[in-house]
């Protein structure tokens, strides 16, 4: 049912929509899915014609629902290459952005035994997510990212965005904390 919205070589299609299916249905939400898919195709295929983009990179972009790290009313705009308020006047970066800054990190360049990742304002969880699954893709045996927040409440927004996609937000020793 999904091949007439995603084009062939979206690989990770089916767990971005299970994910988002799950999420949806958590919080009893009713949104165009028609409508989702079509933007996320487009925000796809702008984020691919634009950067290069590791497969993983790419996989993990396409992968990641953006639509349970934004909130409930600005679901709709989830898949806009634009950033978007969370809370407290912080935003979540435009996804071309956090894209680029995570192809950056070069993550497949080290030693698979065991790497640790550092990041600077958690907003709401979405970095952490989308590095957690670049790092299970490359195999990692071990591996941490240590994210900091110190607004408390995009602490537990970010919590709780880990969590609606399936992470325990300390499992894989990812840390959040909301002291310096």
């Amino acid at each position: 049912r999904l091949k007439k919205y995603l084009p062939n070589d979206i690989n990770q299609s089916c767990d971005y929509v299970n994910h988002l299916l799950d999420y949806l249905d958590k919080y009893h939400l009713q949104i165009n899915l028609n409508n989702l898919l079509g933007s996320k195709v487009n925000l796809m295929t702008e984020i691919r014609d634009n950067n290069n983009l590791s497969k993983a990179v790419f996989d993990t972009m396409i992968k990641v629902p953006r639509e349970i790290f934004v909130p409930i009313d600005k679901l709709s705009m989830s898949n806009m290459n634009r950033p978007l308020e969370v809370a407290n006047g912080q935003t979540i970066s435009q996804p071309s952005l956090m894209a680029y800054m995570i192809e950056l990190l070069e993550l497949d360049k080290y030693d698979r035994k065991h790497v640790r990742v550092l990041e600077i304002g958690t907003c709401s969880g979405y970095n952490v997510v989308l590095m957690q699954n670049i790092l299970n893709m490359y195999d990692y045996r071990s591996y941490t990212i240590d994210t900091v927040e110190i607004i408390k409440k995009l602490v537990s927004i970010s919590i709780k965005n880990i969590k609606n996609y399936g992470y325990n937000s300390y499992q894989k020793n990812v840390l959040i904390n909301d002291k310096i």
